[in-house]
């Protein structure tokens, strides 16, 4: 089969898989709401791991001020100094400064929509050495044809799992006699 036959069967395809906007909509409120969520739950647990930081730092100037005042010895210093220096490290090591802002999220749900609307146009733009690996996600048990047509090695799961009602009755198991009786 011809590379321009197999590339427009491939363009087909994607162009088919494109995503409408009805589900691109539904797509971004779904990725906000739950990065609203995240945003909210970063900001909880930000706030505890800094009020628990600062009570780990004030623990340690207590814990200077009773060593400088002679109430503790320097081995009980030098051990609850170092727990406490190890502590507030690992409570600084929790916070996360670096959250997405909103911005770069909608900049990157902008992305999705101008790819995921029309993907035969990014096919169009692929570089041709790319193109292989493109059709081997697609279709990665490979593809066989007869000379006039194409198909896939093995049939997808997708029809396989969507048989007829028909087909699923003699699938099912035979009746054992113990089957729950439906109230009147």
């Amino acid at each position: 089969m011809r590379s321009k036959t197999l590339e427009s069967i491939d363009k087909g395809l994607l162009d088919s898989l494109s995503v409408s906007e009805p589900i691109l909509d539904l797509f971004e409120v779904g990725m906000l709401s739950a990065w609203k969520e995240r945003q909210q739950s970063a900001c909880r647990m930000n706030a505890e791991i800094s009020k628990n930081l600062a009570v780990a730092e004030q623990r340690l100037v207590v814990l200077t001020n009773r060593y400088l005042d002679e109430k503790i010895d320097e081995g009980l210093f030098n051990e609850q100094r170092l727990r406490l220096r190890n502590e507030i490290a690992r409570l600084q090591g929790l916070q996360s400064p670096n959250a997405m802002d909103e911005q770069t999220l909608l900049e990157a749900i902008r992305q999705c929509r101008a790819i995921f609307n029309d993907l035969g146009t990014p096919w169009n733009r692929l570089e041709g050495q790319l193109r292989p690996h493109v059709v081997g996600s697609l279709h990665p048990e490979g593809l066989i044809t007869d000379g006039t047509s194409l198909r896939t090695a093995e049939t997808p799961w997708f029809p396989r799992v969507m048989s007829t009602s028909e087909e699923a009755e003699h699938r099912l198991a035979a009746p054992t006699g113990f089957e729950p009786v439906s109230p009147p």
